[in-house]
């Protein structure tokens, strides 16, 4: 069987007019002002191919050194790697019998494989839900399909055993993939030509950009195949295609009948992928998690944390890709409003749990001035602050509550939550928000620019509006009117404790708006 990722279609996109079909990678990259997006069967296998593409422009034009360099890539219109692909398009068949793309041809062709639909994700999964119950197949699947869950295994496989490399020793535990349960920031364009250049960062290895280069830098396809093991990356391009699983296609005249999944590399001891992450944000000296009963706007602080200004305190900040985005601004090569999508898929160890997919817009000036930071900060940590009203503790709403009402009708208070109704009613008003504090600034007594003055307090009120209706909606099948009313007596007081301890304005001296 051949199948060849150049010249035959396998990625799923939807065009600009609307139309929806297969590409091979010589129609992406020659149509790709034309494409409006990929659209795969699920996030994860969206955002493989996508950094699998990444890698590949990466590599080719061994940049973007500098902005310069961005934008003659940019009028380059994929020239270059269009000519690499019809140059070395015999790299990336995906069945060559001695190096197939992305393969490992020692492993061994049938005692280890297993049927695809045992690394399948369910493709009936919708936004934050996600069935893993895998649909039955009676028989083999498309090159095509098999093309895109080799890259999706290569980044989201669960962790555990595997079946072992006959080149591995007798370790078969995988780690788990540096994007796996991770908030994976992709930035959106009005084309996927667009897209793509807006998620090309910086690469400069001279300068030791995005990391320290150790070696001559190869993505996975130019590289000799070697068994697992630990070592760090040589270079970005390595990074973007790191293989954190051996895998063979077992392939028939047919299609694609079994997998083989062992553990691949692996980082050593004290090494870590925060150094080449570009698309995580940090948080407490951790890359950003996914999480399903967190509303992603909760973390707006943590992606939107610009590299002008350093709080080591909190401890925040924002993809590296983001604050590259913003030193293109001052030369106006990107578009000052960020249209981000976060990607990801969630597992319990070994256990699969969900795949999601989440988009906010905000303006890149976040990124640029410090003071507008801060009161964007400032409006998260007031949020959330607001969430120990529906916590049980001596003191809180919740424990008043049970405290006025019978022993016998107290077990009924734990099962009492309002914090969901509070999260959810706030989604729309932080939208408006983080358009609308850019522009709520004046000009302070002292020069500089003064951020928040209207939008802080209006937002504070809603924060605080939402509160009180959240918890009274949660406590309306109780029939004791004195227990719903100390319930409110202490709502009330921590509400006002909450208002109480707010922080004062928002000063930016050295930047105007």
């Amino acid at each position: 069987m051949k199948f060849n990722l150049c010249h035959d279609p396998w990625i799923p996109v939807i065009f600009t007019n609307g139309d929806c079909q297969d590409v091979s990678l010589d129609t992406l990259f020659r149509c790709a002002d034309q494409i409006e997006r990929l659209q795969t069967e699920n996030p994860p296998t969206t955002l493989a191919i996508l950094r699998f593409l990444l890698a590949l422009l990466h590599f080719v034009y061994r940049g973007p050194v500098n902005p310069e360099h961005w934008e003659e890539i940019k009028f380059d219109k994929f020239s270059r790697v269009r000519e690499y692909l019809s140059n070395n398009f015999r790299l990336f068949e995906l069945f060559d019998p001695l190096k197939p793309f992305f393969q490992d041809p020692s492993l061994p062709a049938q005692s280890a494989a297993v049927p695809y639909v045992n690394v399948d994700l369910h493709p009936d999964g919708t936004g934050t839900v996600f069935n893993h119950q895998h649909r039955l197949r009676t028989g083999p699947i498309s090159p095509a399909k098999a093309a895109r869950a080799l890259l999706r295994l290569q980044f989201f496989d669960v962790p555990g055993l595997k079946s072992g490399h006959p080149k591995g020793g007798s370790n078969r535990s995988a780690v788990s993939p540096p994007l796996l349960n991770m908030a994976n920031i992709w930035v959106c364009g009005h084309n996927l030509a667009e897209s793509l250049l807006l998620n090309l960062m910086q690469y400069s290895p001279e300068d030791e950009i995005p990391s320290a280069f150790h070696s001559e830098d190869l993505p996975a396809w130019e590289r000799e195949t070697q068994p697992p093991t630990e070592r760090l990356p040589d270079g970005y391009c390595d990074y973007l295609t790191f293989q954190y699983r051996r895998v063979r296609l077992i392939e028939s005249p047919e299609g694609v009948t079994g997998i083989v999944v062992t553990k691949g590399n692996s980082f050593p001891e004290g090494g870590t992928a925060m150094s080449w992450e570009c698309h995580q944000a940090i948080k407490e000296d951790r890359p950003l998690r996914l999480s399903l009963d967190r509303q992603l706007w909760r973390d707006a602080n943590a992606f939107l944390q610009g590299s002008l200004r350093n709080d080591a305190s909190r401890k925040l900040s924002a993809p590296r890709i983001l604050n590259w985005l913003a030193e293109l601004a001052v030369e106006d090569l990107v578009p000052q409003q960020l249209h981000l999508s976060v990607l990801g898929f969630l597992a319990d160890k070994a256990k699969p749990l969900a795949w999601t997919e989440e988009q906010f817009s905000a303006p890149l000036i976040y990124l640029q001035v410090p003071a507008l930071w801060q009161a964007l900060d400032q409006a998260v940590t007031f949020a959330e602050s607001h969430q120990q009203c529906f916590r049980t503790f001596k003191g809180s709403p919740y424990a008043c509550v049970a405290e006025a009402i019978k022993d016998s009708e107290r077990r009924m208070v734990g099962s009492f939550d309002g914090s969901a109704q509070f999260w959810a009613a706030l989604n729309t008003p932080f939208e408006h928000l983080l358009q609308t504090l850019p522009k709520d600034c004046q000009e302070g007594p002292y020069g500089g620019w003064i951020y928040g003055e209207k939008a802080l307090p209006l937002w504070r009120g809603i924060v605080q509006k939402s509160a009180r209706k959240a918890f009274t909606d949660s406590i309306q099948s109780i029939q004791n009117p004195k227990a719903r009313a100390e319930g409110l007596r202490s709502l009330n007081y921590w509400l006002f404790k909450l208002r109480d301890d707010l922080p004062v304005q928002f000063h930016e001296s050295d930047q105007a708006a």
